[in-house]
């Protein structure tokens, strides 16, 4: 599989395309700071010798030189030290976007603003140092990310050369086995810890590259009980929790560990697991673990988003209370609410005091699902009514501001149905798309379903009025959690329509 990212830019309508066959507009992908990015750049125009259909140019003889900002704005733009050349068996321009200079850190740095960098990409085409295609193409979406930040007193700004060295040996010192591994520009470490050390296996991996200390990503979490009238204990409060809001930035997903300092009843809890890494105490929810059916205390920490309660006090037996001190990775969407909770069950405890302190180690980004829901299990076919019906409800996490959420759906009706039917989504409520598959007697449809454009508040959906095809544009708050259901409705009580399979995906994180 080819590690070059092919680019095709249409000369004539200014914006890059999916491919010569495939002229529809798409947006460029996330680049990441540092990054080193191989590229072909493909030029694109009409041919008037084949009647209009597309070719690639031939630029032999010429030079391209790529970088990132506006020339305008010399401070914010820097472009790569060596320029592209042209490969005339693939007709197109070769190079690497060099994300990993001065230069290019010191226009990043100068066009620093919110947690998640936009940046215009950047390409010149000339022969002999007289430019003959000038275009800044930030507006077809391309974007280069900083690294994250925590929205009240803020992360470290990167890894340190020192910093990954110890988060290394850390992993090394206390590991019977490490295996490395690249996806993209990320670097995973899938440890497997020896006696209760640094780095946790994760079924996600850990991404080092990304990776911080983050005393600050939330506010430390603490809950006590305090017993009294020996020889039975009565607990005061008979339940304490905390609470507290995850930082980061508002769409992105976390890998935080944190550490845990505990004295109190241990609690057989069931319906969930230990990985081979997890401390002995810990024990994650799937999402959520059945409570034991005895009285002794117990510890949880529940994340919202995504949603999952971990146990702090697990024990094959519940018993009397035990000290532990450990750390633990949990995954944690940002803007999330983290919840310590320590309950006596039945407001009686052993001993005078039993107490849980959670506190951030560190964090890391983590990519977010790209399939949020696939289904395909045959829904009941629906009839007797004309009323929208839902048939599946997913979650939707916070959305980016350059986010898009694609659906593809498949369904099926009868022979000699009488009147059209409708594939409807809704997104909290509001109608982004309602697609009439009239009398047919089944077929698919693939379609971006909402797009936002460069803000969480602002988006464009389209939708079938009955009559024509509109484009609407809303300002649905996409920065906060919400769900989406996918709906059918008929339009004769009498005709059914059987959804058979649906995929939503979600683009640009």
């Amino acid at each position: 599989m080819s590690t070059h990212l092919d680019l095709y830019w249409h000369v004539s309508r200014g914006y890059f395309v999916q491919s010569p066959l495939v002229p529809s507009r798409i947006a460029l992908p996330a680049f990441h700071r540092q990054d080193r990015r191989a590229i072909r750049l493909h030029l694109l125009d009409v041919d008037p010798a084949t009647r209009g259909t597309i070719a690639q140019r031939d630029l032999a003889g010429y030079e391209c030189v790529i970088g990132i900002g506006d020339p305008a704005t010399p401070e914010s733009f820097a472009e790569n030290n060596d320029a592209m050349v042209w490969d005339a068996a693939l007709d197109a321009f070769v190079g690497i976007l060099d994300l990993y200079t001065d230069e290019m850190e010191a226009a990043l740095a100068a066009a620093a603003g919110e947690p998640g960098l936009d940046a215009t990409f950047y390409f010149r085409v000339q022969a002999g140092g007289e430019a003959i295609h000038d275009r800044e193409a930030g507006l077809a979406g391309c974007r280069v990310l900083k690294v994250i930040k925590h929205a009240t007193s803020g992360l470290p700004t990167s890894v340190t050369a020192s910093q990954f060295a110890d988060l290394l040996e850390a992993a090394l010192a206390d590991s019977n086995s490490i295996e490395w591994r690249r996806v993209l520009n990320l670097i995973y470490g899938d440890v497997r810890r020896a006696t209760g050390g640094m780095i946790a296996e994760s079924a996600a991996g850990l991404s080092v590259r990304p990776f911080f200390d983050a005393p600050d990503f939330f506010a430390q979490l603490s809950v006590a009980m305090v017993g009294a009238g020996a020889p039975t204990y009565t607990a005061t409060p008979a339940s304490h929790s905390a609470s507290v809001v995850a930082g980061g930035h508002a769409g992105r997903r976390y890998l935080a560990r944190v550490a845990v300092d505990i004295t109190a009843e241990v609690a057989a809890y069931t319906g969930g697991e230990q990985k081979p890494a997890d401390a002995a105490k810990f024990y994650r929810g799937a999402p959520t673990p059945t409570v034991p059916a005895d009285n002794f205390n117990r510890v949880t920490l529940t994340v919202s988003s995504p949603a999952r309660t971990y146990v702090l006090n697990y024990a094959a037996v519940s018993g009397g209370i035990e000290a532990a001190s450990y750390e633990a990775d949990i995954e944690v969407d940002a803007g999330a609410t983290l919840t310590l909770l320590i309950d006596s069950v039945d407001g009686l405890m052993l001993g005078l005091s039993q107490t849980c302190v959670v506190t951030s180690k560190t964090v890391g980004e983590l990519p977010l699902p790209h399939v949020l829901h696939r289904s395909s299990v045959t829904t009941a076919a629906h009839t007797g009514d004309t009323i929208e019906t839902t048939k599946a409800t997913v979650a939707i996490a916070p959305l980016g501001r350059h986010s898009q959420l694609r659906l593809c759906a498949t369904w099926s009706r009868p022979a000699a149905q009488v009147d059209d039917a409708f594939l409807t989504a809704r997104l909290g409520g509001t109608l982004l798309w309602k697609q009439r598959v009239g009398v047919l007697r089944g077929g698919s449809v693939d379609v971006v379903i909402l797009s936002n454009r460069n803000s969480q508040s602002s988006n464009l959906f389209s939708f079938d009025t009955e009559s024509d095809w509109l484009v609407g544009s809303g300002a649905i708050n996409t920065a906060v959690a919400t769900s989406l259901t996918i709906g059918v409705q008929l339009g004769n009580a009498a005709d059914s329509i059987t959804l058979e399979a649906v995929t939503l995906t979600r683009e640009n994180p």
